[in-house]
């Protein structure tokens, strides 16, 4: 039950940046942003305006989300585990807007994203989602953590699945083996998640979660880092 509950998580987030593809379609159909260029607005200034809009819109939902998570009680996600979902989030928000923003350049009108891009926005998180669990759940669990790792690099959508499912496991292996190493690792991980996230490049955690807590996060670094600057060329 509680591995749908994460899977139906991720899955409800990743259908909101939809809409925000769908208004950037409409301010180029109404020349709205040439109109701000002619203006003197900056394409840097327009795109983090329009950034920042979608995330104050975006952060409500998460924000439900994150208190019917608590309210409902769902183990892998509360206690020890919340403050990492609460970082998952925030940094999820403004990596699939910029994913979006950019997918809009894939549409001509408003009308055709908006029947066709949420919904191959949500398979895109997914269908990832769904191979990691499997290729892990056969015994394969390097292999699944290999493809965890190249699909948040390249598929922006499913790093907020992804990492849910990882909570998951952990919170499983804690459950049914409390003397695994990984079983300790579950309060650690969060508080150490800061250091996973700023520390350089050859830090290396003791920690099996905080190791895969600072590769993911790298992964979602990277990612933003690319569509920022796509964004803003276009």
């Amino acid at each position: 039950m509680q591995f749908y509950t994460v899977l139906l998580l991720g899955m409800g987030l990743s259908v909101i940046p939809g809409g925000f593809a769908i208004n950037t379609i409409k301010d180029r159909e109404t020349k709205m942003k040439h109109l701000l260029e002619v203006s003197g607005v900056s394409a840097f200034v327009y795109w983090l305006a329009d950034l920042l809009r979608s995330m104050a819109i975006f952060s409500f939902s998460v924000a439900f989300a994150i208190v019917l998570t608590v309210a409902v009680g769902v183990e892998p996600l509360v206690g020890p585990g919340l403050p990492l979902l609460v970082l998952m989030c925030i940094t999820y928000m403004p990596l699939t807007i910029l994913f979006a923003f950019l997918a809009s350049y894939l549409f001509s009108d408003a009308e055709t994203c908006q029947s066709v891009f949420p919904p191959l926005n949500n398979f895109l998180g997914f269908i990832p989602f769904i191979v990691v669990g499997t290729v892990d759940g056969v015994g394969s669990p390097n292999a699944a953590r290999i493809l965890h790792y190249v699909f948040c690099a390249v598929i922006p959508p499913y790093s907020l699945s992804g990492g849910l499912y990882y909570m998951f496991r952990l919170h499983t292996v804690a459950s049914f083996n409390p003397d695994h190493p990984h079983a300790t690792a579950q309060g650690v991980a969060c508080v150490h998640v800061c250091v996973c996230l700023f520390g350089n490049g050859c830090c290396e955690c003791q920690l099996p979660s905080c190791s895969h807590t600072y590769t993911h996060s790298l992964s979602v670094c990277l990612s933003v880092c690319l569509s920022v600057c796509l964004s803003v060329c276009l």
